[in-house]
């Protein structure tokens, strides 16, 4: 199967935004369990974030809230420092194909072994030594800096349409 260039950038964005939805919301549930099971943060040798916080703020449900909100600004920050950059790269590679291109090659093969390697890492968490909140934010800081990833790669696509109107391209 071959798509336009446009068609597979938004590809690309709407692979990023269903894993950044999905690490969101696996985040999240993390996070929000240790609210109803707060034992969960305390397993001898693990880290916890939450943990960490009480030093601090003395109500757990703050704690949790004080953590989402950092993981998710962490995550933003990613999102418009390091994956701007990918997104760039990714949508100057795609435009170098043929147009129409295969989707196979919507990333290039070390981008696949990089998605392998992540994936490999994130189920390789559950047997580092933190605990599920630390986990959750983790994957929050992952999910939503993906997330502004996918926004930029259809942002992208506005810039696209607007150039063609222009008669830019």
């Amino acid at each position: 199967m071959k798509f336009k260039h446009k068609t597979l950038i938004f590809f690309a964005g709407l692979v990023w935004l269903g894993m950044g939805i999905f690490l969101l919301s696996m985040g999240l549930h993390f996070i929000l369990e240790t609210i109803h099971t707060p034992s969960l943060t305390q397993i001898v040798g693990r880290f916890s974030i939450t943990n960490s916080l009480r030093h601090f703020i003395s109500d757990p449900t703050q704690c949790v809230i004080v953590t989402i909100t950092i993981a998710l600004l962490l995550g933003f920050i990613k999102g418009k420092m390091a994956l701007a950059k990918s997104v760039r790269r990714q949508v100057k590679r795609i435009e170098s194909l043929p147009n129409p291109a295969s989707v196979k090659y919507l990333y290039s093969k070390g981008y696949y072994l990089l998605i392998a390697f992540m994936m490999l890492l994130g189920m390789l968490m559950r047997f580092f030594p933190i605990t599920i909140d630390t986990r959750g934010a983790i994957d929050i800081v992952i999910g939503s800096a993906l997330i502004n990833g996918a926004m930029l790669y259809f942002r992208t696509l506005t810039q696209f349409d607007n150039l063609k109107k222009t008669g830019a391209i």
